[in-house]
C-alpha cells in the first residue's frame, strides 16, 4: 500500500472513530407525549390494553413506577413538564395563559437541547395548543402530515377492537381487577370518596 492511500485509510478511520464518539455523546432522544395516560400499559400489568411496542420499550429502558402530576389540566401541567418548574414558580395555573406571557425567559427541555448542538423537532401535541412556543424551542416547523401515513383512528391491533367491544369501559373497570394506585382511587372516587389515600409505600405498578 502507497503512502498516500495509507494516509486516506487513516483518515478514513479517524473520521469514523470521531463520528463513532459524537454519536455515543450526543444519542438521539425520542420523547413520547400522550394525553391523559394513566398506567394502563402491559408493562404496568394492567389488563386494559394490548402494548407490546411499549413493553419492549419499557423492558429495554427505565420504567418509572411513580409519577406526579402538578397541575390536573393540560396547559400548566405541560409547561411544567417542559421546563422543570412549578406551576406557582411559573403562575402558570390554566389554560388560558401563554407561558411565556408569564414567564418570558423561562428555559425549555427543547431549547437545552438546541443549545448543546441538537435539533428539536416536534410532531402532535407536546406543549398545549396555541401555545407551542415554535420560535424559542423548536428547530423547524412540525409536519402537518406525513407522506404514506394514516391518520390513526381507534385501536391499531385487533386484541384492542375486542376489549373495547366487550367492554368500552374497561380502562375503569380495571380498578376492580388491578390493585394498584390508580384503582384504588378510581375505587373511591367512584364510591364518593371513602377513605384515605393509598399509603406511600404503594406503588403505581404490580411488577
Amino acid at each position: 500500500m502507497n503512502s498516500p492511500t495509507r494516509t486516506l485509510v487513516v483518515v478514513a478511520i479517524l473520521l469514523a472513530t470521531a463520528a463513532g464518539i459524537q454519536a455515543a455523546d450526543k444519542p438521539n432522544v425520542l420523547f413520547i407525549a400522550v394525553d391523559d395516560l394513566r398506567p394502563e400499559l402491559g408493562c404496568y400489568g394492567s389488563p386494559a390494553a394490548i402494548t407490546p411496542n411499549l413493553d419492549k420499550l419499557a423492558k429495554d429502558g427505565l420504567l418509572f413506577n411513580r409519577a406526579y402530576c402538578q397541575e390536573a389540566i393540560c396547559r400548566p401541567s405541560r409547561a411544567s413538564l417542559m421546563t422543570g418548574t412549578r406551576p406557582d414558580t411559573t403562575g402558570l395555573t390554566h389554560n388560558y395563559v401563554a407561558l411565556r406571557e408569564l414567564a418570558p425567559d423561562v428555559l425549555t427541555l427543547p431549547q437545552h437541547f438546541i443549545a448543546h448542538g441538537y435539533e428539536a423537532v416536534y410532531l402532535g401535541k407536546v406543549f398545549h395548543p396555541g401555545d407551542t412556543d415554535d420560535e424559542k424551542s423548536w428547530s423547524r416547523a412540525p409536519a402537518s402530515r406525513i407522506k404514506g401515513l394514516e391518520k390513526p383512528v381507534g385501536f391499531a391491533l385487533p386484541e384492542n377492537r375486542a376489549i373495547h367491544q366487550e367492554d368500552p369501559t374497561e380502562t375503569v373497570n380495571v380498578a376492580a381487577k388491578q390493585p394498584t394506585v390508580v384503582a384504588k382511587l378510581l375505587t373511591q372516587f367512584n364510591a364518593g370518596w371513602k377513605g384515605s389515600l393509598p399509603e406511600e409505600g404503594d406503588n403505581a405498578a404490580t411488577n
